[in-house]
């Protein structure tokens, strides 16, 4: 595969970023390793940022389960049926499907990313990979940016100090892929 196939030159920043890196529309630049535009922080998570997102999402689900954990004895105090205790206590009731909502969106984004880390990928890639050229010829689930899990987990980690260099993934690797992983 031929690297020059595969860039692609960013008319609005007039560049031509990095492998992994695309334009975000809502913030007007090219980000790095971009993963995607967070709405709730308004944002792009990034090379830069995406361990912080990460760890705000961990710190957000373990918050909203200590909310839920001490909300739930106050809530669970009455011996009334739990529709007549829902319409009588209607504002806490409220407030604690809002710590349930908060808690179920924030993990299970939590468990999403995880995923995306252990496998070298990004949301962006997971979502569009038919469309990015480099991406077309690979199984869906697999990335060819991964180094094996302590690896990948150690990209992660380390990759807003260290900045990786990624390379086009050679057809070599992609046909041994394919051999390694048939049936």
């Amino acid at each position: 595969i031929n690297d020059e196939d595969h860039m692609c030159y960013c008319s609005i920043c007039k560049i031509t970023p990095p492998l992994r890196s695309t334009h975000c529309r809502k913030c007007g630049k090219c980000v790095l390793r971009r993963d995607h535009h967070c709405p709730w922080l308004g944002i792009c998570v990034g090379l830069n940022n995406h361990f912080f997102f990460v760890l705000y999402l961990l710190f957000d689900s373990i918050t909203f389960f200590i909310f839920i954990k001490e909300s739930y004895p106050i809530t669970s105090q009455s011996n009334d049926s739990f529709i007549k205790w829902f319409f009588t206590s209607f504002q806490c009731a409220i407030i604690c499907s809002i710590g349930v909502f908060g808690f179920l969106q924030c993990f299970f984004l939590l468990i999403f990313h995880s995923f995306l880390i252990i496998m070298n990928k990004t949301t962006w890639e997971s979502i569009k990979a038919d469309k990015i050229s480099y991406l077309k010829e690979w199984h869906s689930a697999i990335s060819p940016f991964s180094r094996g899990l302590l690896m990948n987990i150690k990209e992660f980690i380390t990759m807003r100090w260290n900045h990786p260099l990624y390379q086009f993934p050679s057809d070599l690797r992609l046909e041994q892929w394919k051999e390694e992983n048939s049936f």
